[in-house]
């Protein structure tokens, strides 16, 4: 059996910095330096997850600063805002990326990020079906 490693992190307007002063943002959001992005990167280290879901996420290149893109697939939901859901999975971990869910948002405009992991197997997408081939999945929502 498999242990899977799950946090969440609410990274308190991650933005790039080019991006932390546009005029529709509020004033006191916090404007992240070089050493504050070194620090949190520090942090998502040790915290090592497998899965982590992660809110208030500006984009999937930022969000590379913290989890470096050689060990972590990342994933970003699809809301016209600022801020977003993502994802950070384990590079090997077997991933689908599943159209956002924007029935179960909590706000306009913000849609819920889903994923579909597979477990056993080592193709997802062959096979008459996963109950047949061995292969088990799970399914994740982030809103």
């Amino acid at each position: 059996m498999q242990t899977l490693k799950i946090s969440t992190w609410n990274m308190d307007w991650l933005l790039a910095p080019q991006t932390q002063n546009a005029p529709q943002l509020p004033p006191d959001i916090p404007h992240r330096t070089a050493p504050d992005f070194a620090a949190l990167a520090t942090y998502a280290q040790r915290l090592h997850p497998d899965l982590i879901g992660l809110q208030e996420v500006g984009d999937t290149t930022t969000l590379a600063r913290l989890f470096n893109a050689q060990d972590y697939q990342l994933f970003l939901s699809g809301d016209d805002i600022a801020q977003h859901t993502a994802l950070a999975v384990r590079q090997g971990l077997r991933i689908r990326r599943n159209p956002d869910v924007a029935a179960l948002a909590l706000s306009p405009g913000s849609n819920t990020a889903s994923l579909t992991q597979w477990v056993g197997c080592d193709h997802p997408y062959g096979g008459s079906g996963l109950t047949d081939s061995g292969c088990s999945f799970q399914n994740w929502l982030l809103g």
